[in-house]
C-alpha cells in the first residue's frame, strides 16, 4: 500500500488523534492480508473519508479497538479485527541474566474479544 494514500490533512479533533495510528494499522493489516490492501486500492473512498466515518458519534472518547475494527469495515464491511494482547508480569526489569526469577513462567494471555462479549 502505498503510504501517500494516507498523507492527509484530517478535519476536526478526534480525527487528528487517530489519523497516524490508524494509517499504521491498516498498513499494517494490508502487509498481513493482500486482500484487504485490494479492498482498499479499489474501493474509491479515500482515507479522510474512513477518517470522518470512524469519527462520527463517538462522543468523548473511543477505544483503538473500536477505531480499527470501524476504519477496516469501512473497507470490508464483512471483515473482523481480532486482538490479542499478553500480560508477562516479569516485564521489564532491566536486567541482563541471569533473570531475576528461576522458573520461567509462560505469560498470562487475555483476549480482549472475550472481555467485549458481555
Amino acid at each position: 500500500m502505498d503510504k501517500s494514500y494516507f498523507d492527509v490533512k484530517p478535519k476536526g479533533r478526534h480525527a487528528q488523534v487517530i489519523a497516524k495510528p490508524t494509517a499504521d494499522a491498516l498498513m499494517e493489516f494490508c502487509r498481513q492480508e493482500p486482500e484487504f490492501e485490494q479492498a482498499i486500492e479499489q474501493s474509491g473512498k479515500t482515507f479522510d473519508d474512513c477518517l470522518t466515518e470512524i469519527t462520527k458519534g463517538i462522543g468523548g472518547a473511543i477505544s483503538d479497538l473500536e477505531v480499527y475494527s470501524r476504519a477496516v469495515k469501512f473497507y470490508f464491511p464483512v471483515a473482523a479485527v481480532r486482538f490479542h494482547m499478553t500480560i508477562d508480569l516479569c516485564g521489564d526489569n532491566g536486567a541482563v541474566d541471569p533473570p531475576i526469577t528461576q522458573h520461567k513462567n509462560e505469560p498470562m494471555q487475555l483476549s480482549l474479544d472475550s472481555l467485549l462479549d458481555f
